[in-house]
């Protein structure tokens, strides 16, 4: 291979020399006479010749490669397994949430102030303000700083209006054939309320036999390395771009995929396994009681899931996220596929194009006495899809986007309510937004365990909790006031805290230099600045996100 590469080599460089002299003074010389000319044109012709056919081969022995690359790891496979034990899921935050959390003093006019300015007299005395606590020091960078004394001129705030959603890509089906031409086989796939058409050749329907071992799933993955899977993987990755799937989203597809496949069961499990290797994911298979798992690494950390450690690396049973089944010991190899080296994400910078499922509920709530009602809409579609996350880092939630109909009601509704207010007085009416337009409830009581909330889902769902409302809020603010957010974890509990460029009193912490007021979205009543009390003296985890 090495000598033909050299030999490859070496006519390019003389063709590129001959090609240069027919642009320069040799150029005269092939004028002199008919018979020269015709001579150097048929060593061309000779040397294009053998360097077609020194690519045809070039990519032959590629092609062999590839098939080499397989039918190693097939053998591989058929070694003996190594038994692995299960892990129990990880704990985020052990601390259990309260039933009910306290309510703060209702003000009567729930107006905040500027620092150092005053607030009009009602029609009766108003409580003063809460007065500045100073946290204990804590661990760079999150420090106590007092209030700031000198005000700065109120921000008018005027809300943005998002970005319009690129029109819906369907993956369009192909147009009528001529009848004479033999056309792919395709299987539809029903997922997030669309039904798509993947390309699928038959001899992709692989089975397995009734006992599942390690050479039993060697075979499937010659036989299928064998097929003509191609259009099939290209047919996949078409498909993820069009619904602008993250990978979680593509995991899905895939497993849904080979269900349509094969029906659900081992067959579909390996089916996702190979599609997902020969997209460069790595993903692992692994065996116990007859039944097939799938184990993959993920880039950011994974709570209350089973997981398995292989190389000094969490593998996670994603196949978990399906049937909920623990399997305990599994078998499984111990090296990947090569070239197969991309983690599973579950960052979410985009929202999946689901299917129609056009959902309104209205949400109502109380700021200074008076009622307001905003209509919110959201996909019931998209809610089918945030229900089979894994749970993980509380920065993916707060950093996620909502949809752009869910997200446009929001502003429209919201947007113009906070619309010529300052920067104070906006964001304590979102506040009041995202703690009365809710009823309270934990997770364990609404779902039977703990599940973090995008924000669209706590606008469909009756009750929420603590993280859910701030995930919400810190959306809101950013979107429409325009300010940083950050998350703010205390044991068992999570606010934010906001960076205004007003001088607001009231409890506060620095994150990176820069002031941000606590704004408890489960604090009923509360308005900006205002901690719980039992929460005064602790030193909290900042979680940081960028939307």
């Amino acid at each position: 291979m090495r000598v033909k590469l050299w030999h490859g080599i070496l006519m390019i460089v003389c063709m590129s020399s001959l090609a240069y002299a027919q642009g320069s003074d040799v150029d005269r010389f092939f004028s002199d006479t008919d018979q020269e000319a015709a001579r150097f044109g048929s060593i061309e012709d000779e040397m294009r010749r053998e360097m077609d056919a020194f690519y045809a081969e070039s990519a032959q022995e590629i092609q062999s490669f590839k098939d080499e690359r397989d039918r190693d790891f097939a053998e591989f496979l058929k070694e003996k397994w190594q038994a692995f034990d299960e892990f129990e899921g990880l704990v985020k935050d052990p601390t259990p949430k309260p039933v009910k959390f306290p309510k703060a003093a209702k003000k009567p006019d729930d107006v905040i102030a500027p620092l150092g300015q005053t607030v009009p007299p009602p029609s009766t005395p108003v409580l003063p303000p809460p007065p500045v606590v100073v946290l204990p020091q804590p661990e760079p960078p999150v420090a106590v700083v007092p209030s700031q004394p000198e005000p700065e001129p109120p921000v008018i705030v005027v809300p943005s209006q998002p970005e319009p959603e690129p029109p819906v890509i369907v993956v369009p089906s192909q147009p009528e054939p001529p009848t004479d031409v033999p056309q792919p086989a395709t299987i539809e796939v029903a997922y997030l309320g669309r039904t798509l058409r993947v390309v699928c050749d038959r001899s992709l329907a692989v089975t397995t036999g009734a006992k599942i071992t390690n050479r039993e799933i060697s075979a499937y993955w010659e036989k299928i390395g064998t097929a003509d899977f191609e259009p099939m993987l290209s047919s996949l990755l078409t498909v993820k771009e069009a619904l602008q799937l993250n990978d979680w989203g593509y995991f899905q597809f895939v497993q849904e995929a080979g269900e349509a496949l094969h029906g659900p069961g081992n067959d579909a499990q390996l089916f996702a396994w190979f599609a997902l290797t020969k997209s460069g994911y790595r993903v692992r298979v692994g065996y116990s009681d007859n039944r097939v798992f799938l184990l993959a690494p993920i880039d950011s950390l994974v709570y209350q899931a089973p997981y398995y450690t292989l190389d000094g690396t969490r593998y996670y049973n994603i196949s978990y996220f399906r049937d909920q089944r623990k399997p305990g010991k599994v078998y499984t190899y111990s090296k990947d596929y090569p070239r197969a080296e991309r983690l599973l994400s579950l960052k979410l910078p985009l929202v999946p194009r689901v299917g129609e499922g056009h959902e309104v509920r209205s949400l109502h709530f109380l700021y200074q006495n008076k009622e307001f009602t905003v209509p919110v809409s959201y996909n019931r579609n998209a809610l089918v899809f945030y229900n089979s996350y894994p749970q993980t880092d509380w920065a993916i939630y707060f950093a996620a986007p909502l949809a752009t109909e869910a997200e446009q009601s929001l502003i429209d509704g919201l947007g113009k309510l906070v619309a010529g207010k300052s920067e104070t007085e906006a964001v304590n009416m979102l506040l009041r937004f995202a703690q009365t337009a809710f009823e309270y409830q934990t997770d364990d009581e609404q779902f039977g365990r703990e599940k973090y909330m995008f924000a669209e889902e706590t606008v469909a769902f009756r009750y929420s909790d603590c993280e859910d409302r701030s995930i919400l809020f810190s959306y809101l603010v950013t979107r429409i006031v325009g300010l940083d957010v950050v998350g703010v974890h205390f044991p068992g509990h999570i606010a934010t805290a906001v960076n205004f460029t007003e001088k607001v009193e009231g409890d506060a912490i620095l994150v990176d230099g820069k002031r941000f007021v606590v704004c408890d979205p489960t604090y009923i009543n509360a308005n900006i600045g205002m901690m719980m009390p039992q929460f005064k003296a602790v030193n909290p985890e900042i979680i940081r996100f960028k939307i």
